[in-house]
């Protein structure tokens, strides 16, 4: 569900650009903050977006000089949310629906990655939050 017609920024197109002609694979979205840029891409192309061990990933994280994190893209909300909690040990995510169709997700993560997750000052999740509202319509995460 693209609740809404995306708009990027002239840098994020360029950032879109350089990623799909590098990878050959297809950007569905990109968010930039200070230090790292989230590419979400097609179902089915994480592998080859990130590359034999990671190269491609870190090829472009130099060239763009922020740390990346790719996302698999997945018309199932929770599997989306899951996709983008990763690397975090993720053991479930429930989308659930609240008075006035308000949605949210709870996620329920391995104890040990949860300050990775939520990242410093919420950082992480604030760009994971953003993706999931624009993709899925879901208000809210919570992370236990």
């Amino acid at each position: 569900m693209s609740s809404q017609k995306l708009k990027f920024t002239e840098k994020e197109l360029r950032y879109i650009s350089l990623f799909q002609e590098y990878t050959g694979t297809t950007v569905k979205d990109c968010i930039e903050d200070e230090s790292l840029l989230v590419f979400v891409v097609d179902r089915g192309e994480l592998g080859q977006a990130v590359g034999k061990r990671g190269l491609k990933a870190k090829e472009l994280s130099n060239i763009f000089q922020k740390r990346l994190k790719i996302i698999e893209y997945s018309d199932d909300a929770a599997a989306f949310i899951a996709n983008a909690l990763k690397p975090a040990n993720v053991r479930q995510v429930k989308v659930l629906e609240k008075d006035g169709g308000v949605k949210i997700a709870v996620a329920e993560l391995d104890p040990n990655d949860k300050g990775m997750t939520i990242g410093k000052g919420g950082k992480n999740i604030n760009l994971i939050r953003q993706l999931v509202k624009r993709h899925h319509g879901i208000e809210k995460i919570v992370i236990q």
